[in-house]
């Protein structure tokens, strides 16, 4: 009997540490899950961040545009309204002096130089706006997917601590239910010690006892 009874104590002692290994595993299973969720946030809000500043982008390049258009509208219709008939033939026959053709020259030239650089910064804003609205969509498409990962982290951190809880009370009885046992059991080993020592003691007494008799015999 006693060690029927030391076996079961330490396949009780086995399964109560067993049962608190099971514990600590579900319990950390929900640390990684909350742990994910936090960082599924941080990238969510980094991507918001980013989004944000992708629109702030686009809207200063489609001003850019406005600005260019606005600036080349403005050229055009300005050269409209002071433009000459007859180009340089015509100057050449009506012109009383050379200094004033040679003037009429040069501001043609400017306004031709002037021409192409209004042409070429509306060419610069409109690129620059098809990049920063590509830049948009992928910033928005970024926080859709970031949202999407949150979203499944937060379920998944949410189905963990509903698991952890149901879980752990499950095993918290079978804890208590062990150690009841567990307890019982080394009450009946320390019993059955107890005994066996009281009787390995009586034995020395009588043996003693006996010594003491055949001595004085």
């Amino acid at each position: 009997q006693k060690n029927a009874l030391a076996d079961e104590v330490g396949q009780l002692s086995a399964r109560a540490a067993t049962l608190q290994a099971q514990l600590g595993q579900m319990r950390a299973k929900q640390e990684l899950a909350e742990q994910k969720l936090a960082y599924a946030l941080q990238l969510l809000e980094q991507a918001k961040q980013t989004a944000q500043q992708a629109r702030a982008t686009a809207q200063a390049a489609q001003t850019q545009v406005e600005n260019a258009q606005l600036e080349f509208v403005a050229y055009a219709q300005a050269s409209y309204m002071s433009g000459t008939i007859g180009g340089t033939t015509g100057s050449l026959l009506t012109a009383d002096d050379p200094n004033v053709l040679l003037q009429q020259g040069a501001l043609e030239q400017y306004q031709s130089s002037h021409q192409l650089g209004a042409i070429n910064d509306l060419q610069r804003a409109k690129v620059g706006k098809s990049n920063a609205d590509a830049a948009a969509r992928k910033a928005v498409l970024a926080q859709t997917s970031a949202a999407d990962a949150a979203a499944q982290a937060k379920q998944a951190a949410d189905d963990a601590v509903t698991a952890t809880i149901a879980q752990e009370q499950q095993v918290q009885q079978s804890i208590a239910a062990n150690q009841t046992k567990l307890d019982a059991a080394r009450l009946q080993l320390e019993t059955l010690n107890g005994q066996r020592a009281k009787y390995e003691a009586w034995q020395k007494e009588q043996a003693r006892l006996a010594e003491l008799r055949r001595k004085r015999a």
